[in-house]
């Protein structure tokens, strides 16, 4: 026994028609900057514009594939509360008591003038 669906909707008086929105390009236009389409590269040109120069390089440091976080701390002489937010803005998750990977490290250590290479 095979149940055949109706050809109406069972409820076609309570059936909400919902029309597209008309987009209108003049007015996102004026408000986008000059060189944007559309909101991304709104945000994209913002981020690009935050940059900082990286400060001369001031010393050289050889660090293995893994490094501990609180070695770069104390490298760096800070406390591990600023130097865990420092990392957490550059986009760097980890605790304390971790390691992290050597690419991470000489991130943050060329962002303080230190140049790091990798030992063998």
């Amino acid at each position: 026994m095979s149940k055949t669906l109706p050809d109406e909707p069972l409820f076609s008086d309570h059936v909400l028609l919902m029309s597209t929105p008309e987009p209108d390009n003049q007015k996102r236009d004026c408000s986008l900057p000059p060189g944007c389409k559309d909101l991304i590269d709104a945000i994209r040109l913002q981020k690009e514009e935050i940059r900082v120069p990286l400060p001369p390089i001031t010393g050289r440091i050889s660090l293995p594939e893994k490094v501990a976080v609180r070695y770069l701390a104390e490298l760096l002489r800070r406390d591990m509360h600023s130097f865990l937010a420092e990392l957490h803005e550059l986009g760097i998750c980890v605790c304390w008591h971790r390691s992290m990977n050597f690419c991470d490290a000489q991130r943050i250590l060329r962002r303080h003038g230190i140049w790091a290479d990798r030992t063998r």
